[in-house]
């Protein structure tokens, strides 16, 4: 059960281009990297698909970052132009209970979308796949800017989260 207080932590505002030869302590990988797949040097960060999975909660090479709670905002600026068919790019937040908004690549063009109800059961097995719930029309773009802005307290489950697409951001 949270504790209420009136104490106050500064939050953790940091910029980050991945132009560094590894990466920041506070980043972490999901799953062990796969070092075939992913470049880190002054260009940035470069991800490629190193497999194909059913879910984002099985797939290699996923970078997280822990939420510094109980509220965080976090933008990303992504380059998609060298997504393929059946590519997935995009910021989740995740746990038992997962979402993602994000860029899918597929033979109806290329898509910002918002998916929900990805769950997990207590054996930490995904359950659900999630549920494309906020599709957009298809874009033509080889750039996109993705923000989050999360708020996990009151309770766990019930908070709002926003997930928002573009400059000026949007809601979705």
């Amino acid at each position: 059960m949270p504790v209420k207080t009136n104490k106050t932590v500064p939050g953790v505002e940091r910029l980050d281009d991945f132009s560094a030869s590894t990466l920041h302590p506070e980043w972490e990988w999901n799953h062990s990297p796969d070092s075939e797949y992913f470049v880190l040097g002054l260009d940035g960060l470069a991800l490629k698909t190193a497999s194909v999975v059913g879910d984002f909660l099985n797939a290699q090479n996923t970078l997280t970052h822990r939420i510094t709670g109980p509220r965080s905002v976090a933008t990303w600026h992504l380059n998609i132009s060298g997504l393929t068919q059946g590519d997935r790019a995009g910021a989740a937040i995740f746990r038992d209970e997962s979402a993602y908004i994000g860029v899918h690549k597929d033979t109806n063009g290329t898509k910002v979308v918002f998916v929900n109800e990805i769950n997990m059961n207590q054996q930490w097995q995904t359950v659900s796949r999630g549920t494309v719930a906020v599709p957009s029309p298809s874009i033509d773009a080889h750039e996109i800017w993705l923000r989050v802005d999360v708020d996990v307290a009151p309770a766990f489950g019930l908070s709002p989260v926003a997930m928002v697409h573009g400059l000026p951001f949007r809601g979705v």
